[in-house]
């Protein structure tokens, strides 16, 4: 399959959990109310950051057997079996250690409502339980995604993804909201998906069950993997703070306000990551200029796609969720929802840049980006936080998200493309950021405003992508010349 071919079957399953997402969100928050819906958002942050028990070995896993998929099937077999015992090993370990710290931290850390206590103790139990099953998961995608079996992966993605929110509202709505039972159910759809990803694994990339484990393979992926981890430790970390914060100092329905517009920015992330994993295996397998050229164009067209997307959801977040959910929730969520959308457009850029270290055999550099953000954003967090409240750890967020991407980009000797690509996106998100804020149904001028700025945005995109030969037009005329020959 071609890149573009595995970048829209990418997207067409990324997209399909969002747009269930935005139908759903109101319901849930509806039937769950604010409470435990913040609570379910915080225990999606800490099952991400728990993730870090993986070792970075799914990672390790993908880009070593993407650099020898065109070699023997032994060699890919002794890679996935060794680093699926050595993540089973790490899941074992991690539900022992979950368990106490997340009924501590459950039990006397969050401020909730008195008759959501027990409820919140159960949490800590499902989530012991969750935390291996992801790690397991991780490892099958890395396999599926070397192996470049996009289509498999991603219906079994989209399918797991949808059931994982419907079934547990389903059951929200019809039998009971409690987490005893929403969780449960939760657990299940992603069991579920682990057992369709080993079949796939299994029949698709490695062609029978024949499992060896290899002590020096062993080695190599703990050694690419151990940068990995700490990057999987720092960023879930710096990533769940915000929320935590919100929770612990104001309350868990603060934590919906923030939460809802993060998800929608982060959401978008889906495209940008859509595309990196499709070169991810291509950049592996690649010497270094070949690298850097698909990395180059990579983030180019990111730039392309996604700040017309950006510009669109900063100028329209406050009346989307008026309508959406309602004029309180935007009153207290558009604020911080727009500076978010901002910075997220500069963590999709960092997303090229990311793949091209961590594909290239570079995982150090990453994690020492990382390890370097630490202390800056802990600072701008606690100051902006402390002074602007929800809007002030936006700000937090969008200033990492930048750092992340300019500091990447250095360490990947593409410091100097990444600015250029960068100019034009950051002018059209200093307009869409003016303009926001007065954009409302009636408000004629600034919504005529907004509108040119979005045009003006999309015109870029196009412009952007046609200078690569991209254009909607041009890919139209190339397939259909393609059949034509064929």
């Amino acid at each position: 399959m071609s890149v573009a071919r595995n970048t829209g079957c990418n997207v067409l399953a990324s997209m399909t959990p969002v747009v269930v997402s935005l139908a759903t969100i109101p319901t849930q928050l509806h039937y769950l109310g604010e409470a435990r819906f913040g609570i379910l958002a915080i225990f999606a942050i800490l099952l991400g950051y728990f993730a870090i028990f993986d070792l970075g070995i799914s990672r390790a896993i993908a880009q070593r057997m993407a650099a020898v998929r065109d070699g023997n099937s032994l060699e890919r077999g002794k890679i996935f079996w060794t680093g699926l015992a050595v993540n089973l090993a790490m899941g074992g370990l991690a539900a022992v250690v979950v368990l106490p710290l997340a009924t501590w931290f459950f039990g006397t850390q969050m401020k909730a409502p008195p008759a959501l206590h027990s409820e919140l103790v159960v949490a800590a139990g499902w989530l012991a339980l969750a935390v291996p099953t992801s790690l397991l998961t991780q490892v099958l995608r890395g396999a599926m995604q070397a192996g470049e079996r996009f289509a498999t992966l991603n219906l079994i993605y989209a399918i797991g993804n949808v059931s994982s929110q419907l079934l547990p509202l389903a059951v929200a709505i019809w039998y009971s909201p409690s987490l005893t039972v929403v969780l449960p159910v939760l657990f299940m759809t992603r069991f579920a998906s682990m057992l369709a990803l080993i079949w796939a694994v299994l029949t698709q990339v490695l062609g029978g069950f024949a499992p060896t484990y290899d002590r020096e393979r062993a080695k190599d992926l703990l050694s690419f993997g151990g940068w990995v981890a700490v990057s999987s430790f720092v960023t879930p970390l710096m990533t769940a703070l915000d929320r935590v914060l919100i929770g612990s100092m104001i309350s868990t329905s603060a934590v919906s306000h923030y939460t809802v517009p993060y998800q929608l920015g982060d959401r978008t992330l889906l495209l940008p990551g859509a595309l990196t994993d499709a070169v991810f295996p291509r950049i592996a397998a690649r010497d270094e200029d070949g690298a850097r050229a698909m990395a180059i164009k990579a983030l180019a067209v990111i730039t392309a796609v996604i700040t017309p997307i950006m510009v669109a959801g900063i100028i329209g977040l406050r009346i989307f969720l008026s309508l959406w959910i309602s004029p309180e929730f935007a009153a207290q969520s558009a604020t911080p929802g727009t500076i978010l959308f901002a910075g997220f457009c500069f963590a999709a850029m960092g997303i090229a840049m990311h793949v091209r270290l961590q594909a290239g055999g570079k995982p150090r550099l990453v994690a020492i980006a990382h390890l370097i953000e630490v202390v800056p954003f802990l600072c701008v967090l606690w100051l902006g936080f402390h002074f602007l409240g929800l809007p002030g750890a936006a700000v937090a967020s969008a200033l990492r998200f930048i750092f992340d991407m300019l500091l990447l980009a250095w360490f990947a000797g593409l410091l100097k493309e990444a600015v250029k690509l960068a100019l034009i996106p950051a002018a059209l998100l200093g307009v869409a950021l003016a303009i926001g804020p007065n954009v409302t149904l009636d408000q004629p001028a600034a919504l005529a405003a907004g509108a040119a700025a979005i045009v003006m945005a999309g015109l870029f995109g196009l412009w952007r992508l046609a200078g690569m030969g991209l254009s909607p037009h041009g890919l139209i005329i190339a397939r259909l010349k393609r059949r034509a020959q064929a």
